[in-house]
C-alpha cells in the first residue's frame, strides 16, 4: 500500500494527525478528545465533507491495525490510539468515521 500516496488524499484527517498532533501536542492540548472535538464537532462545516470523505477512504485502505499505525506513523504524528484514545487502531478509526458521521447528519438536519 502507499501510504505517501493515501495521506495526499485524505488533507484534512492527515492535516490533524501531522498539525494538532505534533510530537509535542500535549504541550498544546489537555487531551487528545479536546483535538478531535475541536476538529470535528467545532469544526465548519465545509470541512466536515473532508472529513467524512476522509475517514471513509480510511476505513476501505487501512484494513489492520498495523496499516492504522503505519498511516499514523507516515503523518510523523504524535498521537496513539491504544494511549491517547484507549482504543485499539482499527477501533480508534471507525469510532473516528461515525463521529464525523454523527456530525454529518447533524448538518443535514439544519
Amino acid at each position: 500500500m502507499d501510504f505517501e500516496a493515501l495521506k495526499a488524499r485524505t488533507p484534512a484527517i492527515s492535516s490533524i494527525l501531522s498539525g494538532a498532533f505534533h510530537q509535542d501536542w500535549q504541550d498544546d492540548w489537555d487531551s487528545a478528545e479536546d483535538v478531535w472535538r475541536a476538529a470535528i464537532d467545532d469544526a465548519p462545516s465545509p470541512q466536515i465533507s473532508q472529513l467524512d470523505a476522509d475517514s471513509a477512504l480510511l476505513i476501505e485502505h487501512l484494513h489492520t491495525d498495523a496499516d492504522v499505525l503505519r498511516f499514523i506513523s507516515v503523518n510523523a504524528s504524535g498521537f496513539s490510539p491504544q494511549l491517547d484514545a484507549m482504543r485499539e487502531p482499527r477501533q480508534w478509526l471507525r469510532t473516528l468515521h461515525a463521529r464525523v458521521q454523527t456530525r454529518t447528519d447533524r448538518e443535514g438536519a439544519l
